[in-house]
C-alpha cells in the first residue's frame, strides 16, 4: 500500500478514536462544570526538580505550548517552589518516594504524571491554580529523551500542560 493512501485512510480512524476518547473536550469539574482559566491569565511555571537538565527539561515542556501552540498569555519560569494548591503558580514536582505518592492521583505504578486543578467553586471562568507531579517513584525519566527505557521528561509534561491548560 502506498504510503499517501494508508494516511489517508488512518486519519479518519484516528480523528474519530480522537473524538470518542474525548481527546479534546474541556476539563470539567465532578459535577460536569466546565473548568477554564480568566481570559486575562498569566502562567507562572515553577521547575521543582533536581537536576539543571531536568529543569531545562520542564522549562520546554511547559514552554511547547507557547511555543508550538500558539498561547499569548504572559509565562513566567521559575525554580525552587514548593507544591501549593493556592498560589496560583503550576509547579512541576518529581514525586520520587513511593511513600508521598497520592492514591488520589491514581495507583502508583500505573501513573505517570498527574495534574492537581484547584478552582473556585462558584465563579466562571474558575481555575486558579493547577500543578503537576511526575511519578519517578515507579517511572524512569530522561530529561534529553534519548533513552529507550525512560520517559521523556519534556513529553511528558507537555502533555501534562495540556490539562493545566483545561483539555
Amino acid at each position: 500500500m502506498r504510503p499517501a493512501l494508508a494516511v489517508a485512510l488512518a486519519l479518519p480512524c484516528l480523528c474519530a478514536l480522537s473524538s470518542l476518547a474525548a481527546a479534546w473536550e474541556p476539563m470539567r469539574a465532578v459535577d460536569g462544570t466546565s473548568l477554564g482559566w480568566p481570559e486575562d491569565a498569566s502562567f507562572h511555571a515553577c521547575a521543582s526538580t533536581t537536576s539543571t537538565d531536568e529543569t531545562v527539561a520542564v522549562w520546554v515542556g511547559v514552554g511547547a505550548w507557547w511555543t508550538w501552540g500558539g498561547l499569548q498569555s504572559p509565562l513566567v519560569l521559575d525554580t525552587a517552589c514548593e507544591r501549593d494548591p493556592a498560589d496560583g503558580r503550576t509547579t512541576v514536582e518529581s514525586v520520587a518516594d513511593p511513600a508521598d505518592w497520592d492514591d488520589a492521583w491514581g495507583p502508583n505504578g500505573q501513573v505517570v504524571g498527574f495534574t492537581i486543578h484547584t478552582w473556585q467553586q462558584d465563579t466562571l471562568p474558575n481555575l486558579v491554580d493547577a500543578d503537576i507531579v511526575l511519578n519517578t517513584s515507579a517511572f524512569e525519566f530522561d530529561a534529553m529523551g534519548l533513552r529507550d527505557d525512560a520517559f521523556d521528561t519534556r513529553a511528558v509534561v507537555a502533555h501534562e500542560m495540556g490539562h493545566v491548560l483545561g483539555i
